[in-house]
């Protein structure tokens, strides 16, 4: 995008960053596998990456933040407004612990439904790596893939997440070459080869 709207700090672009995006409406399994995955980037330093929607999203940001990391938002409206409504809560905790919400729209810029594809450019975009937790056929998270794959970012499926109706557009990526990776330490092992996350902490309980 021409121009970015911002609320909160701005990150140390100079880290690599990882986005963790999915459906609005996942299993038990894929919420725990997000919240895990992003509890474990936040405790190697990794800032997490997704669109504060529903669902996959909002676990990586709340396993972002109980990991006491910094997490970024990508919005699908202007930087004055919070959508969906029911994360207004998490918005204030991401900018809170030091985070960042960030959209191209301008303040007062409303919810458009094509704004969410859009925006999910600017998600892979500011990452090295994406990992799609869980994804049917026809959800808007394979969209973040294709534009990672188009900016020659990292692209990961969830292999805990790979089974029915859910798993079924991770099964596709996966057929087409995306590694299925179980932890962050198999991302951390493409990056860094025999780099291994910090310590072995126990990650709570999420949903």
């Amino acid at each position: 995008p021409f121009l970015l709207f911002a609320r909160g700090a701005l990150p140390d672009w100079s880290r690599p960053a990882l986005a963790v995006v999915g459906t609005r409406m996942p299993t038990g399994a894929g919420r725990r596998a997000a919240y895990e995955l992003a509890f474990q980037a936040a405790e190697a330093g990794i800032p997490v990456v997704s669109g504060l929607a529903r669902g996959i999203d909002g676990e990586a940001h709340r396993g972002c933040l109980d990991a006491g990391g910094l997490t970024v938002a990508v919005l699908g409206n202007g930087a004055d407004g919070i959508y969906p409504v029911s994360h207004r809560g998490l918005a204030e905790s991401i900018l809170e612990a030091g985070g960042l919400a960030l959209t191209e729209y301008a303040p007062g810029e409303g919810v458009r439904r094509h704004h969410f594809p859009a925006r999910n450019r600017i998600i892979s975009g500011l990452c090295r790596g994406v990992v799609i937790v869980e994804a049917p056929l026809k959800s808007g998270a394979l969209l973040t893939a294709d534009y990672a794959l188009e900016q020659g970012r990292d692209l990961f499926v969830h292999g805990g997440c790979l089974e029915g109706e859910n798993g079924a557009g991770l099964r596709r990526l996966a057929e087409d070459g995306a590694p299925a990776i179980f932890s962050l330490d198999a991302i951390l092992e493409e990056w860094s080869p025999g780099t291994r996350r910090p310590g072995d902490s126990r990650v709570p309980a999420g949903p």
